[in-house]
C-alpha cells in the first residue's frame, strides 16, 4: 500500500463520516430469514462446537453458491437478538450468544471494507461488554484514533459507578491491521484480563465477498491475527469453498453444506421451505388453490429435485411465479442447477422482451455486476448510454435478477436503488462456460468485468473531468476503484490532481481519507506496471505532501471563521487532523477555538466539552497539559459543570 511508502500518510488522514457509523444490518437480516425453516442440524453443530470451550477457535461453515449459508448467518443473529425463539435442546444458541456480527456484502464497498469491519465489531463489543468499552475509552489520547464517548453516572448499591458508552469510533486513520489491533485486540486482551473464564463469540458472514476487497489489507487478514487474541474469543465464518479461506484456517471445525452426505438434509430443508411458501405466501397459494392435491405433491417433489439442495434456485424461481413472469405448471423443461436456471430465465427475458442482450440487457447487468453500490435510474442510464424509458424497461423486464433498494430516510421517495439481488448472479455472468444438464455450454450472457468498470469510468470521466466539483458522490467515493479495477494504469495517475483532492475533500464532509484511498490505488497501480514510471510515483508521493501542507496551514483564527460561515462540520475536521510535535496543544486550541466561537454564536456545543477534555489529558507535555486542563476546567466551571472540579484537581 502506499502507506508504507508514505509516511506523512497517517498524518493527513481525518474523520470519515459517512463510514465510521455502525451498518445497519436490520432490514438485510429480516430478508434474508423471510420464510426460513429447517436447518436444525446445522444449528445443532454449531452448539456442539460451542459446548466445547476449549474446542477450536472457528467454526466454519462453507457451502456452494445459493447454499443457504447467510440465511443461517441471519438466523444466528435473530437467535442472539432475542428476536427469534432459540431451538429445543440448544443449550449455547440463546439470546446473546453471540458478542458482535459482521455481514459481508460485495455489492457494497463499506461492508467489505476492513476499517468499517474493525470499527464495527469494537462497537458492538463495547455496547456488550463495559470492561471493552472502558479500554475502547482509554484509547481516544491515541489521535490517530477518533472515539466520541459518553460517561453516564448510575446509582447502586453503596455508592456511584460510572459506565462509557462509544457513541462514535473512527479508525480510518491508521493502517487496518494496526486499527484491528487499537481497537480489537488490545480491548479484549483488557476484557479477558478482568473476566479470564467468559466466551465471546464474534460472527463474521459471507467472508469470499471480503476477498474482493482490492486496497490491501482486508478483512481475512485481519482475522487471521485471530489467534493472537485471548483463547476465549471464539468465531463462526461462513464463506464459499476457497483456498485462501480454507488454508487460514486450517484447525477450524467445518461444516460443508453442500457435501453428499448432507443431500437428504438439504433436500428436506428445501421441501419444507417450498411448503411454506406456498402456504404463505397469497399469490402462490392462488396459483395452486385449484389444483388436486397429489398436483401440489408432484410439484413440490419435482422443484425440490430440480433444486438439488439449493435454495436460491427455489427462491428465485418462487419469486418469478409471485411476480407473474413465470407459471406454476411451466416446471417441466427446467434445467437443475442455478446456473441452468439463471441461463434458461435470461434465455426467456431476451425472447419475452424482443429485445438485443447486447444493446438492452447486457449493459444493465454489467453495469450492476461492478457496482460498488446500489445504482439510481439516472445512474444505470447514464452509465449504460440508454434514454431514461429504455432503462427504466429494462430494469423491470430484469426484475428477477434485481432488488429493488428503498430509498433512505433522507432521500426523495421516488429515489429508489438496485443492485444485483444475489452475489450468485455476478457469478454466472463472470462464466465463459457452463455446464447445464451435463452439456458444457458457451455462456452467451458472458460480461467482462473490466468492460463494465471501464464503462462507468469513462462515464465519469467524459461527464466531470474538467470540474469535478460537479462529481456526484457515488463518482466520487468509487471512480477510483473502478479505474482501479478496468486496468486503467494511465488515467488513475492523471485522476490525483489538486481538482480532485478538493472534489473528494468537499463531497467527503471536509476530510482527506477518501482522497488518500485514492492515492493508495494510484501507487497500487503504478507500481503494478512492467515498467514503473519513477515520475508517477514521485508525482503521487508530492499528493500526498501537498495533503499534509493543507493541514499544516490552518490557524485558529481560521477555524473561527470556518464557524462563522456555518461551516463547523469543516473546522472540527482539520481541528481532529492537525498533530504538530512542536506544539502539543493546538488540537485543544483548535477545539477551545470553535467551541468559544459556537459559545459566542448562542450555540454552545457541550458534547465539544468531553472531546477537548480526552483530548488535554492525551497532551504528553506536563506543562501544556496541565494549562489545557486549567482552560478547561474554568470554563466548566463557569458553565456550573460539576466535573470542573475533577478537571482542575487533576490539572
Amino acid at each position: 500500500m502506499i502507506g508504507a511508502n508514505l509516511d506523512d500518510r497517517r498524518e493527513a488522514s481525518a474523520v470519515r463520516n459517512d463510514d465510521s457509523t455502525m451498518i445497519d444490518i436490520s432490514t438485510y437480516i429480516t430478508e434474508r430469514t423471510r420464510n426460513f425453516t429447517g436447518r436444525t442440524w446445522v444449528f445443532e453443530a454449531i452448539d456442539d462446537w460451542l459446548s466445547t470451550p476449549g474446542g477450536p477457535r472457528f467454526f466454519l461453515l462453507t457451502g456452494e453458491p445459493g447454499s443457504g449459508k447467510t440465511a443461517i448467518a441471519a438466523r444466528l443473529t435473530q437467535f442472539s437478538l432475542g428476536t427469534v425463539p432459540p431451538l429445543d435442546g440448544l443449550a449455547r444458541l440463546r439470546a446473546d450468544c453471540l458478542s458482535a456480527v459482521h455481514f459481508c456484502s460485495a455489492r457494497d464497498r463499506r461492508w467489505i471494507n476492513p476499517h468499517v469491519f474493525a470499527e464495527c465489531l469494537a462497537l458492538q463489543l463495547a455496547a456488550r461488554h463495559p470492561a471493552f468499552a472502558s479500554a475502547l475509552a482509554g484509547k481516544s489520547g491515541d489521535r490517530q484514533l477518533h472515539i466520541e464517548i459518553i460517561q453516564h453516572v448510575g446509582q447502586v448499591s453503596g455508592g456511584q459507578v460510572t459506565g462509557v458508552v462509544i457513541k462514535k469510533l473512527d479508525v480510518s486513520a491508521v493502517p487496518p491491521d494496526d486499527a484491528f489491533v487499537h481497537v480489537v485486540r488490545e480491548p479484549l486482551e483488557a476484557l479477558f484480563g478482568e473476566y479470564p473464564d467468559q466466551q465471546v463469540v464474534i460472527l463474521v458472514d459471507a467472508l469470499d465477498e471480503a476477498l474482493l476487497y482490492s486496497q490491501g489489507v482486508g478483512i481475512l487478514s485481519l482475522l487471521a491475527q485471530a489467534n493472537r487474541l485471548p483463547r476465549g474469543v471464539r468465531f463462526i465464518l461462513t464463506s464459499r469453498r476457497d483456498d485462501r479461506i480454507e488454508n487460514a484456517f486450517l484447525d477450524a471445525d467445518t461444516l460443508f453444506l453442500s457435501a453428499g452426505e448432507f443431500d437428504r438434509r438439504n433436500a428436506e430443508d428445501v421441501r419444507r421451505y417450498i411448503e411454506a411458501r406456498l402456504s404463505h405466501d397469497e399469490t402462490l397459494a392462488a396459483g395452486v388453490a385449484g389444483w388436486p392435491r397429489e398436483r401440489v405433491h408432484e410439484f413440490v417433489a419435482e422443484l425440490t429435485a430440480k433444486a438439488e439442495g439449493n435454495f436460491q434456485y427455489v427462491t428465485f424461481l418462487l419469486d418469478a411465479m409471485v411476480s407473474g413472469q413465470r407459471p406454476p405448471d411451466e416446471l417441466r423443461g427446467l434445467p437443475p442447477g442455478l446456473d441452468g436456471l439463471y441461463y434458461e430465465s435470461l434465455d426467456r427475458v431476451v425472447t419475452i422482451g424482443g429485445r438485443e442482450w447486447s444493446t438492452a440487457y447486457g449493459p444493465i447487468l454489467g453495469v450492476l455486476s461492478v457496482a460498488q453500490a446500489s445504482l439510481t435510474l439516472d445512474q444505470a442510464r447514464a452509465f449504460t448510454a440508454q434514454p431514461e424509458e429504455a432503462a427504466w424497461q429494462h430494469l423491470g423486464d430484469l426484475r428477477q435478477f434485481i432488488e429493488d433498494v428503498e430509498p433512505a430516510a433522507d432521500e426523495p421517495v421516488e429515489e429508489y436503488r438496485y443492485c444485483l439481488y444475489h452475489q450468485s448472479v455476478v457469478d454466472f455472468l463472470r462464466r465463459q462456460f457452463l455446464t447445464v444438464k451435463n452439456k458444457r455450454l458457451r455462456n452467451r450472457y458472458y460480461l467482462p468485468a473490466e468492460t463494465w468498470h471501464r464503462r462507468i469510468a469513462d462515464s465519469y470521466w467524459e461527464s466531470y473531468h474538467d470540474d469535478w466539483l460537479r462529481c456526484d458522490a457515488y463518482g466520487l467515493n468509487n471512480l477510483a476503484a473502478h479505474l482501479f479495477e478496468s486496468g486503467d494504469a494511465g488515467r488513475l495517475p492523471a485522476l490525483i490532481s489538486r481538482e480532485w483532492m478538493e472534489a473528494r475533500y468537499k463531497g467527503s464532509n471536509y476530510t482527506y481519507t477518501g482522497f488518500l484511498a485514492d492515492l493508495d490505488l494510484a501507487w497500487m497501480a503504478a507500481v503494478a506496471q512492467r515498467h514503473v514510471d519513477l515520475r508517477t510515483l514521485a508525482r503521487l508521493k508530492v499528493a500526498c505532501q501537498v495533503v499534509n501542507e493543507q493541514v499544516r496551514a490552518y490557524t485558529s483564527k481560521d477555524l473561527e471563521t470556518l464557524v462563522w460561515l456555518g461551516r463547523v462540520d469543516e473546522a472540527l475536521a482539520h481541528a481532529r487532523l492537525i498533530q504538530d510535535s512542536l506544539n502539543p496543544e493546538k488540537p485543544f486550541d483548535f477545539l477551545l477555538a470553535i467551541y468559544n466561537t459556537l459559545k459566542e454564536m448562542d450555540r454552545p456545543d457541550t458534547a465539544l466539552l468531553d472531546e477537548m477534555w480526552e483530548v488535554a489529558c492525551s497532551i504528553q507535555n506536563d506543562e501544556a497539559r496541565a494549562e489545557a486542563l486549567r482552560e478547561l476546567g474554568a470554563i466548566l466551571a463557569q458553565a456550573g459543570d460539576g466535573r470542573a472540579r475533577a478537571v482542575l484537581e487533576e490539572a
